[in-house]
This record gives structure tokens, sequence and C-alpha cells, in this order.
């Protein structure tokens, strides 16, 4: 049986996670009708079968288009992922091999669902500049995180169709 101590952090921990997703609907909410920027979250249409969303993590503003890392909340993790926390803009993992330059008018059908802190949006940056190579999955990986990649996150990432060139990603 649960203590009352153990109750009061409970209702402390929900109430912290009330008041984050009410700051980050007001702050998505005055994003309405603005183009992309970097740190947002968005649930697109041609992936909203799979359980992933898109971190927009560049913009350049040059050639309209925004770098996108596939985020989801399953509990596996390959060695090119990042955790973000709840205060944070999860509790997501970003996917750092799955990852597509798009053009940002690709995201004006899709739905802003979430924020990631600047120091989160920091870290996935710095995951994209490490060179990683490969697939998304390598053999040395859990056979959970290979069938997780394999029918969820490289479709998701097939779905937003053919690959932009030059763009190196996955």
């Amino acid at each position: 049986m649960a203590g009352r101590r153990d109750i009061d952090r409970l209702r402390q921990a929900t109430a912290g996670a009330v008041a984050r997703h009410a700051r980050q609907r007001r702050a998505l909410t005055r994003r309405a009708g603005r183009p992309p920027a970097a740190g947002e979250l968005y649930v697109l249409p041609a992936t909203r079968s799979f359980a992933v969303e898109w971190a927009v993590i560049r913009c350049d503003e040059a050639t309209g288009r925004v770098l996108l890392m596939a985020a989801d909340a399953a509990p596996v993790r390959g060695p090119c992922d990042l955790e973000v926390a709840p205060a944070d803009g999860g509790p997501l993992t970003l996917r750092g091999r799955c990852h597509r330059w798009l053009p940002a008018a690709r995201l004006a059908g899709g739905e802003r669902s979430g924020l990631l802190s600047p120091p989160a949006l920091d870290a996935a940056r710095r995951l994209l500049d490490r060179p990683a190579g490969g697939s998304a999955s390598s053999p040395g990986e859990e056979p959970e995180y290979r069938r997780w990649v394999a029918t969820v996150l490289e479709p998701a990432v097939a779905a937003l169709g053919k690959k932009p060139e030059p763009s190196g990603d996955v």
C-alpha cells in the first residue's frame, strides 16, 4: 500500500506534468499560422499511422527546407538515439539516424504536437553532427530495437517520400 509520502510525490509529479502540458499548449497556440521553427514537434499526415512525431531540428530559410528527426515514445533505444525528458519536451526518444530534409511547406498539413526545450534541441543537433553512417539499425543491436526500426521507423521515413538531394540522411 502506498504511503502518504508516495501519494504526495505522485500528486506533485502529476501537477508538474499538467502545468508543463498547459504551458506547451499555450506556446503552440501562439505559433499557429507561423512557419515551422526549430524545436517544434509535428504529427504529419503521411506518417500518422505510425507511432512517430517529427522534431524540427534545423530550418534553412534560404532553401525553404527543414531538417526533421523522427521521435517516438518506444522504450527501445539504439546508439544514435537521444532520450528527451518530460521537462525538455518528452518523454520521447529522438532517432538520430532517422532524419530527412523536407520542404517546410510539407509541414503545413501537419499538426504541431509539442516543443523541445533549447537544451534538448542542442543535444539533437550535436547527435546529428556526430559521424554515424550505416542504416537505422546495426547487427549488434537488440532484436526488439531492430524490429522497431524495421516496422516503424524505416517505413515512416520512407512514407515522407523520395529523399531530396543532397542530404546523406537515412
